[in-house]
């Protein structure tokens, strides 16, 4: 019960989202209690194009994607919230427009969450219908920071408030931002895996195709290459520890 979707520009979304909510409509009026798992998958940056069950010529090949096209349905007309990073996945996880609420990608440096308190999310929802909710990957929606300074910056003294686990989410395990961020590090809950005591520079491309060279806190042996596979490794840990767990509330993962 996995995505069956690649989106333009943003993301591959999981046919089940839609399953599932029928389901607990289905529940609400039949008193039935199966319901499917849910996994859901937000690609960043990903292209119409880029998967090559869309576009055989690709550069980029996607056997398991195309599996799962294949397998399930393909969808050519679906469309992202926006073009970029925060609104999209604002979008994604409340269902309101960000237009809206004027969430763009830059309100990041305000220091305070982006998806306020009262705001219900996917998460929020399925776990009041006895969800286990579960996250993996980049967040890019805020946490509460130490605004006190002359620049809004992370207390990893303090438990990190406002993120995953104070929007709907049991678990969480991923960074704050892309992993071209500083900080870069591995967050866990509402704590910093390991602090970012380091220092590095990083080399990143603007919209206009320059390259600069921003400088980064980063945690010892952290090792941008490695982000990505350690997301997959840890997904299909739940996956499968879940599946092999006495549980019984079915499994929502982001």
């Amino acid at each position: 019960m996995v995505a069956r979707i690649c989106m333009q520009q943003v993301f591959t979304l999981s046919l089940r989202i839609f399953a599932a909510f029928c389901a607990l409509a289905h529940v609400c009026a039949q008193g039935v209690v199966t319901r499917p798992n849910i996994i859901l998958i937000l690609a960043d940056d990903m292209g119409y194009g880029d998967c090559s069950v869309y576009h055989p010529e690709s550069k980029i090949k996607t056997p398991n994607i195309d599996q799962l096209a294949t397998e399930g349905l393909l969808f050519t007309d679906a469309h992202a919230a926006a073009s970029t990073c925060t609104p999209s996945r604002y979008g994604l996880l409340t269902g309101i427009n960000p237009v809206r609420t004027g969430v763009l990608n830059t309100l990041l440096s305000r220091g305070d969450p982006i998806i306020d308190e009262q705001e219900k999310t996917i998460a929020t929802m399925l776990r009041d219908q006895g969800y286990v909710t579960r996250m993996i990957g980049k967040w890019h929606l805020g946490f509460e920071m130490d605004t006190s300074g002359k620049k809004n910056d992370y207390d990893f003294s303090k438990p990190l408030r406002g993120g995953p686990l104070d929007r709907g989410f049991e678990t969480f395990f991923g960074i704050h931002s892309s992993a071209g961020s500083s900080p870069l590090c591995y967050f866990s809950g509402r704590e910093v895996v390991t602090k970012p005591t380091d220092k590095t520079s990083l080399k990143t491309q603007r919209a206009n195709g320059a390259w600069v060279t921003i400088k980064a806190d980063v945690s010892p042996g952290f090792m941008q290459e490695e982000v990505s596979p350690t997301f997959c490794r840890k997904a299909v840990e739940i996956i499968h520890a879940h599946a092999e767990s006495k549980e019984t509330r079915p499994l929502f993962l982001y």
